[in-house]
């Protein structure tokens, strides 16, 4: 599959590479929009303080599943889905909490062997997936996690 790579600071390719293989629990989308985030740009740029080159970068991202895990129970081929990127790892009061975003303690697309969305496929937990409801485009369905972002900042 190819995938968009920043190689090194303001050095940005397109790569062939293997599809990744999945874990019991989780789903392959296949990718329709990937959003670009302000963290992609400080990624691009050196910046950022935990996405370093080299590294696919995105974490917005709508698309068709098309392949499921063995343990997988609430999504079948074909669903359509977009995904919450962050997994909270340890035990700070953010994850307890359940505000992962909060905590230092969490794993995101383009951190260690979670591979980015900017890429023809995308593997996520099935925990991390959502149902796009039929009315809701893939334009639009990548929009739910920045939307999200803003709307609780504001909360």
């Amino acid at each position: 599959m190819k995938a968009v790579f920043v190689e090194a600071a303001e050095q940005i390719s397109i790569k062939d590479i293997e599809v990744p293989a999945l874990k019991e629990d989780e789903l392959l989308i296949k990718v329709a929009v990937a959003g670009i985030c302000g963290s992609d740009i400080h990624t691009y740029k050196g910046l950022h303080p935990f996405r370093k080159p080299p590294v696919v970068i995105g974490h917005e991202v709508a698309g068709e599943v098309v392949q499921i895990g063995e343990s997988v129970t609430n999504f079948k081929v074909g669903d359509r889905v977009t995904v919450e990127p962050q997994i909270g790892t340890g035990e700070s009061e953010g994850i307890m909490t359940g505000n992962v975003n909060y905590s230092d303690e969490r794993l995101a697309p383009g951190m260690g062997d979670w591979l980015g969305t900017m890429a023809e496929f995308f593997v996520s937990p099935e925990a991390q997936a959502v149902k796009l409801p039929d009315s809701v485009s893939y334009d639009q369905g990548v929009l739910v996690e920045p939307l999200a972002v803003g709307g609780s900042c504001c909360l």
